[in-house]
């Protein structure tokens, strides 16, 4: 249910099913930067980069300058 919620699943499973799909890689779909670039926040992702590096981005109500800042489920929709 962690895993679902955080994003890095796309639907509740077993424990089985976890060590084969969870990877490196569905880490960092769900950083900051890769969540503005999918969403059409920015054009590139340099540049989704430089905006939080820069501090031009909040979620909620908290400034965010750390680019491996992760983006669960609910906090995508407060960008």
């Amino acid at each position: 249910n962690k895993l679902y919620d955080m994003g890095i699943l796309n639907y509740k499973t077993n424990l089985e099913d976890v060590e084969k799909k969870v990877n490196v890689s569905a880490f960092c779909r769900r950083r900051l930067p890769v969540v503005l670039f999918r969403n059409k926040y920015c054009e590139t992702m340099k540049e989704a980069v430089t905006f939080v590096e820069q501090s031009q981005i909040r979620v909620g109500v908290d400034v965010i300058n750390n680019p491996a800042f992760i983006v669960t489920r609910s906090m995508e929709d407060h960008i």
